[in-house]
């Protein structure tokens, strides 16, 4: 691989090649701690739970090989086959930002649907 970024690095006349390899590896060390971290706490439902970057994250077994994960107060709606799969799409849903955006968005239109009702 070193030559392939050395060639990018080259080509681009900078370093984007070996910095973009480098943030990859280090989202998937991320990534592979977050799934096999010790926090992960077996709830007596079957459940687990753990919290990543003020989210709570919740993956529970919807049948037998069916695994979904729910954050916050929002349930999940996605099957995933392993609970090693939930775990990996949950960690890229937070790590994306785009868990954060969603429940922000979710917040606030519960919030103006209550303020609406009054």
């Amino acid at each position: 691989m070193v030559v392939g970024e050395k060639c990018c690095d080259d080509l681009t006349e900078g370093t984007v090649g070996t910095e973009s390899h480098a943030e990859f590896l280090n989202f998937l060390d991320r990534r592979k701690r977050f799934v096999g971290s010790s926090k992960w706490q077996a709830n007596s439902d079957g459940s687990l739970s753990i919290r990543r970057s003020g989210i709570a994250i919740l993956i529970v077994s919807t049948a037998p090989g069916q695994f979904r994960f729910h954050l916050d107060e929002a349930r999940g709606k996605v099957d995933h086959p392993t609970i090693l799969d939930a775990k990996i799409s949950a960690f890229d849903f937070v790590e994306s930002g785009k868990a954060a955006a969603y429940l922000a968005e979710r917040r606030q239109r519960a919030k103006s649907a209550s303020l609406r009702s009054q």
